[in-house]
């Protein structure tokens, strides 16, 4: 504001620092309970995820038995019950995904129609949604597998004797 002033021929600036100091409270707000939120059900889906590869072994006792009495590898024996755990948080981020997406084309949508005036946001731009997609794809999809690889090796390292 204090350069806009200053700049020659300047007549007038118009500063809304309540529209401004409201859209920065706002997104603070959001961004720390959507942390949180995330974080929670990071653990959770960790948790969810291990209490199913865990019931897995449990089904599947006698066969793990039989594989190690004709001499399998510890790695040949853990491996289906890692890869079960990744599939498991792949399908849990493509899912996750695709909520996020639509909801986020449906806020970007009214928002640009009407939302930002009815917040008094006007001169405010939301980030595409192509670009919004296709991070949320990126990191879902990382996260969902590595949650998986944890999740089965927190069950494999309680539960499997190899």
């Amino acid at each position: 504001v204090a350069f806009a002033e200053s700049l020659p021929d300047t007549y007038q600036v118009d500063y809304h620092s309540g529209s401004f100091d409201f859209a920065v409270s706002l997104t603070n707000w959001i961004n720390m309970i959507s942390g949180i939120l995330a974080v929670l059900l990071g653990i959770l889906s960790l948790f969810l995820i291990s209490n199913t590869v865990r019931l897995a072994m449990a089904s599947r006792a006698e066969e793990v038995a039989i594989m190690k009495f004709i001499g399998a590898t510890e790695g040949r024996i853990k491996l289906p019950f890692i890869l079960e755990g990744m599939t498991i948080g792949f399908t849990g981020a493509i899912l996750a995904s695709l909520l996020i997406s639509y909801a986020y084309n449906r806020l970007y949508g009214w928002f640009m129609t009407k939302g930002a005036e009815e917040l008094f946001l006007s001169g405010l731009n939301l980030v595409s949604v192509k670009y919004t997609v296709l991070m949320v794809f990126l990191v879902f999809f990382g996260l969902g597998i590595l949650l998986g690889i944890f999740g089965s090796l927190m069950a494999i390292r309680k539960n499997l004797r190899v």
